[in-house]
């Protein structure tokens, strides 16, 4: 009885050991199209307005704010009573840029685009932690954002940026 509990002991200590964390920080990272994107290098900085930039794999985001403070910030196309207060931009690999800016309702408000296409980027970010004294921002942000024909569409969900540095000028 005492070879086979130690046995089971053995196996679930090999077995418990599947995951192995990592802590990062400072840190940015996001789900990109349903796949996990990390990056390298983050920085924020602040010059009337909070600019939180970061890249990795050769892929840059950036997510622009009307101010320091937290909060959450809309960004893309809102409801009737509230106004996108923010954008996020990202430029993959190969140069393509997509925005929370390009969106296209009709051939009116866009001229130029085929009727049938309407296209909506969406999405928050929300600012959970500024410190100052140690000078760092962290929060959560998801946003979906389109090339500027509508054609291509990135999408960032469960994304978040804790401890990144303000840049010292």
């Amino acid at each position: 009885m005492k070879t086979w509990f130690a046995v089971v002991l053995v196996g679930l200590v090999f077995t418990s050991c599947d995951e192995d964390l990592e802590f990062n920080y400072p840190a940015l990272q996001a789900k990109r199209n349903g796949e996990l994107w990390t990056t390298l290098t983050q920085e924020v900085s602040n010059s009337g307005t909070l600019i939180i930039t970061a890249t990795g794999n050769e892929a840059t985001i950036t997510m622009e704010l009307p101010e320091l403070k937290t909060g959450t910030y809309l960004v893309g196309v809102v409801g009737e009573d509230e106004d996108a207060t923010a954008t996020g931009t990202f430029t993959d690999e190969t140069g393509v840029t997509y925005s929370t800016l390009y969106n296209a309702v009709d051939n009116i408000s866009t001229p130029n685009i085929d009727e049938s296409v309407v296209y909506y980027s969406e999405g928050a970010i929300e600012v959970t932690d500024i410190n100052t004294t140690e000078g760092y921002v962290s929060g959560v942000f998801w946003f979906t954002a389109y090339t500027n024909s509508g054609e291509n569409k990135v999408d960032f969900n469960e994304g978040v940026f804790y401890e990144v540095p303000f840049v010292t000028e």
